[in-house]
């Protein structure tokens, strides 16, 4: 049923453009009625975002940056809207619910009790992190099935409409401005008190995060620009983020300072010189 919303939406944003978004809202409105942010609604709208979006990139030939921004950002206000709709308006919190369901399967493990009060005081500390990240953890996800639904429909629609290629994660480069926003997460975190204000401290935190991740996203375009202008296959740079997400927490979280840091340095050095034309 997912994979059906996606296609269509992109076969129907491809041939109609924003126009198409007339088509499903009947559907929406039946959906959302009436008028809680329900977790079938956000489930129901991201399918048609992530196709739509793809839909109207390939017709207007815009590029998978483009692409990825407005997916992940659409899709994490759009679940994180739903977290705390459920949590403040219904009192339901879904990270609590996981919590119960967890602690009643480590309970069930054959395994010393030292070691079942050691991994619930893990997964508590986890669970509390994860309560103050909803938004970037969120981010990640969505970033995730964007990459995942962009193959897919550009899969799609080369094969039905004949869409053309459009520029990849190799040209990915966020506009300079961005970088204050990086700068200023990073200063609230710094600077403000948790205990005292929680809300900008963790909005802050929140925007530091997403926005360190999209440069650890251009970082990976560097990589794979000069990949394949050095004639390696491209699928080498997704390739090192898997291998470095399976090496473990401690090199995972070095490897993620160092691609962050290479995304940020490419805003002064300009390591691709994509806005400078190619000598003749």
């Amino acid at each position: 049923m997912v994979l059906i919303l996606v296609l269509s939406s992109a076969y129907l944003f491809y041939r109609w453009e924003w126009k198409a978004f007339i088509i499903f809202i009947p559907i929406i409105a039946v959906t959302v009625y009436p008028g809680s942010l329900s977790g079938d609604v956000a489930t129901f709208l991201a399918p048609i975002i992530l196709g739509g979006t793809g839909g109207y990139t390939f017709k207007k030939e815009k590029s998978l940056m483009l692409y990825t921004l407005i997916v992940s950002i659409s899709l994490t206000v759009l679940f994180s809207a739903n977290y705390y709709q459920l949590k403040l308006v219904e009192n339901i919190d879904i990270l609590d619910q996981y919590k119960v369901e967890m602690m009643k399967m480590i309970e069930t493990l054959k395994v010393p009790e030292d070691q079942k009060k050691e991994l619930l005081g893990d997964f508590n500390a986890w669970l509390e992190m994860m309560k103050d990240i909803i938004p970037f953890g969120t981010f990640i996800y969505s970033v995730l099935f964007s990459a995942l639904s962009f193959y897919v429909v550009k899969s799609f629609l080369q094969r039905t409409v004949g869409a053309k290629a459009i520029s990849g994660l190799e040209f990915f480069r966020l506009n300079d401005y961005f970088i204050f926003v990086l700068i200023a997460g990073w200063a609230v975190v710094l600077l403000i008190d948790k205990s005292d204000y929680s809300v900008p401290y963790l909005t802050g935190l929140n925007c530091a995060l997403v926005a360190t991740m999209l440069y650890i996203i251009q970082s990976l375009g560097v990589i794979k620009f000069y990949l394949t202008k050095r004639g390696f296959p491209p699928y080498l740079a997704p390739l090192f983020l898997v291998l470095l997400l399976l090496m473990g927490k401690e090199v995972t979280a070095f490897g993620a300072i160092l691609l962050a840091g290479l995304g940020t340095l490419d805003f002064w050095a300009d390591f691709r010189k994509l806005d400078k034309p190619e000598p003749e």
